[in-house]
């Protein structure tokens, strides 16, 4: 840690032996400090906590993309850097005529008297996904074209 003025000698005496009374005052006075700069942080968002990373916890470019898991930088569009799956048929390879055919789905959707719909589908939790291609017939499980 770099010393940017010096400890007068008092207190630079309590430093030296440590007192437990001591440390644990400046131990709870440097975390409630260092806790509010962290919550400050975080509430800056995803932008501010990167900025701190890299220009005061020194981290490089590099360990960031890693912990974001970014594996290289490309010229992707947003779509397909957040993909999750493929559009071309692991079996006669063409692109974009694959379809789900097939789940299972949970989901919290309210019951009327007239049944239930939803348009959102973002909340569903499914398993058991059978995808179809329209170009080959062939039937095969999600995880076939997972990324």
């Amino acid at each position: 840690m770099p010393k940017t003025t010096p400890i007068p000698a008092d207190i630079q005496k309590r430093c030296d032996f440590g007192f437990a009374a001591d440390t644990e005052a400046v131990d709870e006075q440097v975390h409630d400090l260092k806790g509010n700069e962290a919550a400050d942080i975080n509430n800056g968002g995803m932008e501010s906590q990167v900025r701190w990373l890299h220009d005061t916890a020194g981290m490089t470019w590099g360990e960031i993309r890693e912990l974001l898991d970014i594996k290289e930088q490309t010229n992707q569009t947003k779509e397909e850097e957040f993909a999750s799956f493929s559009t071309v048929c692991p079996y006669c390879k063409k692109d974009g005529r694959l379809e789900v055919v097939h789940f299972s789905a949970t989901a919290d959707i309210p019951l009327t008297k007239d049944g239930f719909a939803t348009t959102d589908c973002s909340f569903f939790d499914t398993t058991d996904e059978v995808v179809h291609c329209k170009a080959c017939g062939k039937e095969f499980p999600l995880s076939e074209v997972t990324l």
